[in-house]
């Protein structure tokens, strides 16, 4: 979701957005955005706003973006299949991120959250021939309904959003934190990828 807000406000060229929802704020109600920095300023508040919202009211909003910003085309997928193969050929392990990258604790429709994780995980086994064990929860949203849902599909394990390192004693094997990685110091990088090794570790031994 956040990933297409940015690349939609970046590169239109439209010079103004009509959304005006009820659930909308007035400081977010905005006509006219005539500048490249505009709509990206615009973009940054916005961004926060949509993950506090229904998945519903989330999909009125971001289909309206869509519409105004008909001038942009959006990328397609990150990755190959074959790239994927590859990877997994050479030890890499895939796993699943649901089929529409959807915030998966907001959806009310729960049988709507189980074709997520569902039909993800069958694409993944169609096409690498593997059933993904983990499941890492969209923008870190997930609610007991998703561990319960995951658990049914087939996962083995979910990833939050926590920024912290897993401890067996404290936190379930649905609810492991990911440290995420940003555009940062070289140092600042290396010391969270050593925390994810250990993450790893215990994680390995904790099965």
């Amino acid at each position: 979701m956040t990933y297409i807000v940015d690349y939609l406000f970046q590169n239109t060229a439209k010079p103004s957005l009509h959304i005006h929802f009820d659930f909308l704020p007035q400081t977010l109600r905005i006509k006219s955005l005539k500048t490249h920095g505009l709509r990206v300023a615009y973009a940054k508040k916005l961004k926060p706003f949509l993950k506090t919202l229904s998945h519903e009211q989330r999909e009125l909003i971001l289909n309206a973006i869509n519409r105004a910003f008909d001038d942009v085309k959006l990328p397609g997928i990150m990755m190959s299949w074959d790239e994927l193969r590859a990877l997994h050929g050479s030890g890499h392990t895939v796993g699943s991120h649901t089929s529409s990258h959807g915030m998966l604790g907001t959806m009310r429709n729960k049988k709507m959250v189980k074709e997520e994780l569902e039909n993800s995980a069958k694409t993944i086994l169609k096409e690498i021939g593997v059933f993904p064990k983990t499941i890492s929860y969209p923008l870190g949203s997930y609610d007991q309904d998703t561990i319960r849902l995951s658990r049914e599909v087939g996962y083995k394990m979910g990833l939050a959003v926590k920024q912290d390192v897993y401890k067996p004693e404290n936190d379930t094997i649905f609810e492991i934190p990911r440290i995420e990685l940003y555009n940062e110091s070289w140092w600042k990088t290396r010391s969270r990828i050593n925390h994810s090794l250990e993450v790893f570790k215990k994680i390995i031994l904790y099965k």
